[in-house]
């Protein structure tokens, strides 16, 4: 997850974090670049030790791009207000929404969503 992204959740700079792992750690603070972050994490090595960060470099454009629409949003929020985005905006919203919804996992153990999803294939008219 994107530290620009963290520090949008974090109070006086820290995150409050909660590790099932390590529950009996209870919940403890950390700043937002001790959390989810990976260097490096799609820098490609080739055969010769040489490395491609290209992909870091684009993702680094993307989130640059969304971090002032990112601010904005939470700027709103706080105030109690819905964001009203321009054009531009919600493209560069969308790209960077879009980008991180592929970097996730998909859910292991979900498995209503997929009943459902037959069910309405099916065609059925009611869930029982």
């Amino acid at each position: 997850m994107p530290r620009m992204l963290q520090s949008h959740f974090a109070v006086d700079g820290n995150l409050f974090v909660f590790d099932r792992k390590r529950a009996e750690k209870g919940v403890w603070r950390t700043g937002p670049g001790n959390l989810l972050v990976a260097s490096h994490l799609y820098t490609e090595t080739a055969y010769d030790g040489e490395k491609d960060s290209s992909m870091e470099k684009e993702l680094s454009i993307l989130e640059g791009n969304a971090a002032p629409v990112i601010e904005a949003i939470v700027e709103t929020a706080r105030a109690g207000r819905a964001p009203k985005l321009t054009f531009h905006e919600k493209g560069s919203w969308d790209r960077f929404f879009i980008q991180q919804w592929s970097r996730v996992e998909p859910p292991r153990l979900c498995r209503r969503p997929f009943i459902l999803s037959y069910a309405a294939m099916a065609g059925a008219s009611s869930m029982a």
